[in-house]
């Protein structure tokens, strides 16, 4: 959709029913917005001439980015509720806000490989592919960064203490990698 008018008509023909699939999906209109406009960005990457049925191609890409966001909700809810103490399992904003000082606190590249696998879903194999390291390394910063986290809510993450340098936290029976 290189031309302003391809991505025009495109718009008018296809807006109404990707937005209609993504509010019937998500079931909040505010998310529904935000995906109708992810997909008319995504539009504006492709050449037109390439798709042989633009309808087709938007109800397929807005299903995607739709379950994609609804899986990545699921996923970090499983793993805030898998790291906080049980007195602490809620999804209100102290939750969401002790999930974003964890966040801060952990080094780039762990929290990364975390967000790969946790959030992306993808595979020690396809993480490793995607940084350029063994999978071996893949699994050892895993370890590393759970070591880390867990450390940082046993002893009280609300105190928002820094974490330790994560490469001389080794994992039990694990050779750094």
């Amino acid at each position: 959709m290189r031309t302003r008018r391809g991505l025009e008509e495109f718009y008018v023909s296809c807006e109404r029913s990707v937005f209609r699939r993504a509010r019937r999906l998500l079931g909040e209109e505010e998310a529904a917005k935000d995906v109708t406009q992810d997909v008319f960005l995504r539009a504006l990457k492709i050449d037109g001439k390439q798709l042989c049925s633009p309808a087709a191609w938007s109800y397929r890409v807005v299903t995607n980015l739709c379950l994609k966001r609804l899986r990545d909700t699921r996923r970090r809810a499983e793993l805030l509720s898998s790291w906080l103490p049980d007195e602490s399992r809620e999804d209100g904003p102290d939750a969401r806000l002790l999930l974003h000082r964890i966040f801060e606190q952990v080094p780039t590249d762990l929290r990364d490989i975390a967000t790969y696998c946790y959030v992306d879903e993808l595979s020690h194999q396809e993480i490793a592919l995607i940084l350029g390291v063994s999978r071996r390394t893949v699994g050892n910063r895993l370890a590393a960064f759970h070591l880390l986290v867990g450390d940082y809510l046993a002893k009280g993450a609300r105190a928002a203490r820094p974490l330790p340098d994560w490469r001389f936290v080794q994992p039990s029976g694990a050779a750094g990698g």
